[in-house]
């Protein structure tokens, strides 16, 4: 509201990996943050994500990692 929010650095959590294949290493935000980037998210959308370029997939609504490898084999397929 006053316009001097700032988030809490993640917190660090070390998951070991499945057989023993080393460790994953996660960012946990605090939870209150979460809430809070969670009800921005709907207001910010509409204004960020039309100047966003066709090809940006991270983080967006209904685009996903995957959909970024396909479009990187279809653009490798073409050339």
């Amino acid at each position: 509201m006053e316009g001097n929010y700032q988030p809490r650095p993640l917190r660090r959590v070390v998951i070991p990996k499945p057989q023993g294949q080393g460790e994953r290493k996660l960012g946990v935000p605090d939870v209150v943050d979460r809430v809070i980037q969670q009800a921005i998210l709907p207001v910010l959308s509409p204004i960020f994500d039309p100047g966003l370029s066709e090809s940006n997939d991270g983080s967006r609504p209904k685009r996903s990692a995957h959909g970024a490898i396909r479009q990187v084999k279809t653009f490798v397929k073409s050339c």
